[in-house]
């Protein structure tokens, strides 16, 4: 079993809220001043124990990120965000960002 970090925590929290994230958004708001090649091993580590899903990619190669229903249970969360259209990626990812915007 994997050791969850208060930031892996608070990744699956803002999955929880906002649906679906890019790895650019949750870089620039979970892993300020690293790498991104880290922020993507973290996320890839979280993704292999269950805990957070990689449903699609974006056609400028960035990753798009969701809970999963593991992820879920594990923070307490309800029923997490089902995505599964490639078509609709990029318009949820920049509807997140408007909504992390606007806050």
């Amino acid at each position: 079993m994997m050791r969850v970090r208060r930031r892996d925590l608070e990744v699956m929290f803002a999955l929880s809220k906002y649906g679906v994230l890019s790895t650019g958004q949750i870089g620039a708001r979970h892993f300020t001043n690293v790498e991104r090649s880290t922020v993507l091993r973290r996320l890839r580590v979280l993704n292999k124990h269950g805990l957070i899903l990689n449903p699609s990619s974006l056609e400028n190669g960035m990753k798009v990120w969701s809970l999963s229903k593991a992820g879920a249970e594990l923070i307490g969360a309800g029923e997490p965000f089902r995505h599964a259209n490639r078509n609709t990626a990029l318009h949820d990812v920049t509807l997140s960002s408007l909504r992390q915007h606007l806050e």
